[in-house]
């Protein structure tokens, strides 16, 4: 019989590592606006989820499935301001934000370059359309404003992040824009944002 291994002799306890590999814990206070952030955005999804028709029963109304979705994301956030409140988000210097800290940090800058690609897409997709037709031979492939638009913002968002050449970051987002509208159009036979 073998005998079992001895323990590791290392004393050196285990160390926090963030998703990203950083070692810096979220805060109270980040996750108290956190909460807030994501309880706006379930609010958000509610009450866009209430402006869609009930065609035939409530159980099957478009509506159902995103307003519960945006019910549970309502709840989370709120377990998630108590727990951050509990943990002393509201006590303290220690605990409160430094925004020039924070807008000093490369990737907190980038992220708030990111939510602003994001709201420029989104408010721009819906009231631009165009269609053309690309001829294959065999046949005609259709591409819209809704592909130009969502190729150029993963083409920014690929470079802001990917830092891939330019090629490569448009190649990608053509592809993928192409790939999901299609998938969208031919597969589950969905209008895209803006077709009449």
């Amino acid at each position: 019989m073998s005998e079992p291994s001895p323990p590791p002799t290392d004393d050196t306890p285990a160390k926090f590592t963030g998703e990203e590999g950083g070692e810096e814990r979220s805060s109270p206070a980040k996750n108290l606006a956190a909460s807030g952030v994501v309880a706006l955005l379930g609010i958000i999804a509610m009450l866009l989820s209430l402006q869609l028709e009930v065609p035939d029963a409530l159980a099957t109304a478009p509506g159902l499935l995103p307003f519960l979705t945006g019910a549970c994301l309502v709840l989370m956030a709120i377990g998630l301001a108590l727990r951050s409140i509990r943990a002393g988000a509201l006590r303290g210097d220690r605990y409160r934000p430094d925004p020039g800290h924070w807008f000093g940090v490369l990737e907190n800058r980038r992220l708030l370059l990111l939510g602003a690609i994001i709201v420029v897409y989104i408010v721009t997709v819906d009231p631009v359309w165009f269609e053309l037709d690309i001829p294959l031979g065999f046949g005609a492939l259709p591409f819209s404003s809704f592909e130009a638009l969502s190729a150029i913002a993963l083409f920014v968002i690929l470079k802001l992040f990917w830092r891939a050449s330019a090629l490569r970051c448009s190649l990608v987002g053509l592809i993928y824009a192409m790939a999901i509208a299609n998938i969208f159009r031919f597969g589950f036979g969905i209008l895209l944002p803006g077709a009449a």
